[in-house]
């Protein structure tokens, strides 16, 4: 699979797609647009890259773009064009371990995109114990904590005294 500037790739979806682009191109691509944290097309767009980023669907994004905005140049495939941010500094983490995280991961997703928030929370959880710079995970799992709380509370979960 080729690497993308995921740079590039984050400024073509927050600045030459609307709102409704991005709504649509979510939609294809079989990712719940209201599950994606944040508000607003910029954090809804790097929250998709991000969700594709982490099911391997960075050629479905491509492959999308083609079809739907041919008048968009795209970043050629291992085309680096900007200085990586240094990665915070983190123990490697042996290959079975990355193996889980992904797997964890994709568990999230799915459970995201169902807005099943408990499940969201515990996966998270266990993502951030393995792995404390997991940043997709702690996002996912804020969003997913604050989701639950207005859940609990139009559900009248706490009773009024």
């Amino acid at each position: 699979m080729p690497e993308w500037d995921r740079a590039a790739l984050r400024r073509i979806l927050s600045d030459r797609l609307g709102l409704d682009e991005v709504y649509n191109l979510a939609y294809d691509l079989q990712i719940d647009y209201e599950s994606l944290a944040g508000e607003g097309r910029n954090a809804k767009a790097r929250n998709l890259l991000l969700t594709l980023e982490r099911r391997g669907a960075l050629d479905d994004l491509m492959t999308w773009l083609r079809q739907n905005r041919p008048d968009i140049a795209l970043p050629a495939s291992n085309a680096v064009t900007h200085t990586p941010t240094p990665a915070p500094p983190t123990p490697s983490l042996p290959p079975s371990v990355v193996e889980r995280i992904r797997d964890l991961s994709r568990q999230l997703d799915q459970a995201n995109a169902d807005k099943d928030w408990d499940t969201v929370i515990t996966l998270g959880e266990l993502i951030l114990a393995i792995d404390a710079h997991h940043e997709p995970s702690r996002t996912i799992t804020a969003t997913a904590y604050r989701f639950r709380g207005v859940s609990y509370a139009n559900n009248s979960v706490f009773s009024k005294r």
